[in-house]
């Protein structure tokens, strides 16, 4: 079975957790299992002396999640069954998200797609575990692989049929269903604030007027463990719904964990329908990762077929379906070349990038350079470099650009305001267009 892993990081659960305002002597538990092919962190907070309903709640939590993956392994159990028989009676659970997900194939135009079961084990996503093997299947061989959603129809009020040598797979929703079940679980309890991190999937729940602070990190793509995107939910969007929501979801698509390599190229696991090979390249920039952000108006269900959908979709063609359908989510794309592409709604001065190596599409490469209010330079930021620039009345300022940003790095004027100013461009989108002023040298950086 195809899961995700981890590409979404939360701050430490207890500082989730503390940072609402919520009374001291609450009761918080943890509780880490493994399972979807991954680690689920759930952490909880209750009223003061029920520490007992927490940890029941943790235990209904753990057992819906064991609950769906049991029904959506690949390797033993009831979709197991159905691939294996060409179909087949399905509990009303596996047979209702098998109906969603054939809704979900048709509204991206199979960008998603649940029957990719034998695609995915012909390229071996569905095993990383010996990974000094593999090799890339041939033309032909994909070619024979049979799929699509179309081949998947329904009769009665239970029973699945495919299409000769089709096969299910619903890795790609699976962790999102199971979001959406360990929400309405804390919802029927006391719980009071929740942060539950499902490997690629993070769910944010709280009923506190003043919700809990909502910090996200999306993992740099280079660097495994590091986190590229530091993101504050809460205003992520000029209404500031994802602060107010009682519950936030956040799903990530990456290239970057689950991979094999041959003769020097990489095959990540995400799959395009159309093509049959690794997907995400079929714009310009070819996507790296896409983070899709809901509320309680969608699902996390949702969310996790998308990202995977516009991952396929890639960039300019994912933001233009969102736009065009209206989707009420947020959506943020990471490609290969270092470009960041957000849905409309995202409010950029959220999103710090930790790497000037990321920036926005459309921000300016160039910062010009004034002295007594008249243009003398025009600085591109495309390159390393570094400038002496001559004050109006003497003395010097020495301009820096590394990474995509400029600074003053030094200077002689005497409270040195415009060095302790700090840097300007890629991926500071809040002080992007701010200025660097040295008013004793009358000098002023404006990044385009």
């Amino acid at each position: 079975m195809k899961f995700k892993f981890i590409q979404l990081l939360v701050l430490p659960a207890f500082l989730l957790l503390l940072t609402c305002g919520c009374g001291v002597h609450n009761v918080i538990k943890t509780r880490t299992f493994y399972s979807m092919g991954t680690v689920i962190t759930a952490n909880v907070e209750f009223p003061q002396g029920q520490s007992q309903q927490a940890l029941e709640t943790l235990d209904k939590i753990a057992a819906a999640v064991g609950n769906i993956d049991s029904y959506c392994n690949t390797s033993v159990g009831e979709l197991f069954e159905i691939n294996s028989g060409g179909g087949g009676n399905a509990v009303r659970e596996l047979y209702e998200l098998l109906r969603r997900s054939k809704t979900y194939a048709e509204e991206t135009d199979g960008a998603f797609d649940p029957t990719l079961g034998a695609l995915i084990t012909l390229w071996g996503m569905d095993d990383f575990t010996n990974t000094d093997s593999f090799t890339p299947p041939t033309d032909e061989a994909i070619k024979a692989v049979k799929y699509g959603y179309q081949n998947l129809t329904f009769e009665g009020d239970n029973y699945v049929r495919l299409s000769d040598g089709v096969k299910l797979n619903l890795g790609a929703v699976a962790k999102g269903r199971a979001c959406d079940a360990a929400a309405e679980i804390l919802r029927q309890s006391a719980c009071e604030t929740a942060v539950l991190d499902f490997g690629g999937s993070v769910v944010f729940y709280s009923t506190a007027a003043q919700k809990s602070t909502r910090k996200l990190g999306v993992v740099h793509p280079k660097n495994d463990g590091q986190v590229l995107l530091d993101i504050d939910l809460s205003k992520l969007t000029k209404d500031g719904r994802y602060g107010k929501a009682e519950t936030v979801f956040a799903v990530t698509s990456g290239s970057y964990r689950r991979f094999f390599e041959y003769n020097g190229k990489k095959y990540h696991h995400i799959l395009d329908p159309a093509t049959g090979y690794p997907g995400g390249d079929r714009n310009n920039s070819v996507v790296a990762s896409v983070t899709v952000i809901g509320t309680d108006s969608v699902t996390a269900e949702y969310c996790d077929a998308l990202s995977t959908a516009l991952f396929v979709m890639g960039a300019e063609n994912g933001l233009d379906f969102i736009r065009h359908k209206g989707i009420d989510v947020s959506v943020i794309f990471v490609a290969e070349d270092g470009k960041i592409y957000v849905s409309d709604d995202v409010n950029r001065s959220s999103v710090r990038t930790l790497d000037g190596a990321y920036s926005f599409t459309d921000e300016a490469q160039t910062a010009e350079i004034s002295r007594n209010g008249e243009l003398i330079q025009t600085i591109p930021l495309d390159t390393d470099s570094e400038y002496k620039v001559s004050g109006y009345n003497g003395g010097y300022n020495i301009i820096t650009v590394k990474s995509g940003r400029i600074c003053v790095s030094e200077a002689d004027c005497p409270e040195q305001l415009c060095v302790h100013s700090g840097e300007r461009g890629r991926g500071l989108a809040n002080e992007n267009r701010l200025p660097i002023i040295c008013l004793p040298h009358r000098i002023e950086i404006v990044v385009k």
